[in-house]
């Protein structure tokens, strides 16, 4: 296994360098809305050649949602899921 040199470590010290402070007690789908109507033009995820910006994934996760919700899944139900 290699191991890391200096450089390395300090490298990665710094892009792991992620804390931010965040409304206590508001879940995590309150916030990612929050988040995508402050900057609904900004890209929130990204993979190879494809990205989507907060708008555009609010929108597809609120369609799987009432999608599911039209399926019978309550809210707060666990349910897997496969990507």
């Amino acid at each position: 296994m290699n191991k890391l040199n200096s450089f390395q470590k300090e490298l990665l010290s710094v892009f792991n360098q992620t804390d931010a402070s965040y409304p206590e007690k508001v879940c995590l789908p309150a916030l990612f809305e929050m988040q995508s109507k402050l900057t609904p033009d900004e890209f929130a995820v990204e993979f190879a050649n494809d990205k989507l910006t907060y708008a555009q994934l609010n929108k597809k996760s609120n369609q799987i949602a009432n999608w599911l919700l039209a399926q019978g899944v309550q809210p707060d139900q666990p349910i897997g899921i496969c990507a």
